[in-house]
């Protein structure tokens, strides 16, 4: 079921959720079944159609985490552990619901909310 937020001027929150890089469901058809499908893409998709106003993938390609520790970018190590970011924007009702619906997928991940108000600039920059 689609959810629109009913209040344009709603206090927007913007929710990013840290998730393995190499993350996959079932995929559709053979190649789908073969390889598995992005859990980032896949939820990216799930949040959208929920109503949420952005969603926004990012591979992570380079970088550390405690647990790992630091690796360069072409190290075949930073690819299996660099971690990938599905940031979403909505109303913080949307974002609760969402989270409450994949609560078994984003077991495993990083949830971190920001919230906030939304800023509106006004006037023509020089």
């Amino acid at each position: 079921m689609t959810q629109q937020p009913t209040d344009s001027s709603a206090t927007l929150s913007v929710l990013r959720i840290y998730l393995r890089r190499r993350g996959t469901k079932p995929g559709r058809g053979f190649w789908g079944r073969l390889f598995g499908r992005s859990l980032s893409y896949d939820l990216a998709e799930r949040a959208l159609e929920a109503g949420v106003t952005y969603a926004t993938v990012t591979l992570g390609h380079a970088g550390s985490c405690r647990a790992q520790g630091a690796s360069s970018p072409t190290s075949p190590r930073c690819l299996r552990h660099a971690a990938s970011c599905v940031e979403l924007v909505a109303p913080a009702d949307v974002l609760e619901a969402l989270v409450a619906a994949n609560r078994d997928e984003l077991a495993d991940a990083v949830l971190l909310r920001l919230d906030g108000a939304r800023v509106t600039l006004r006037g023509a920059s020089a």
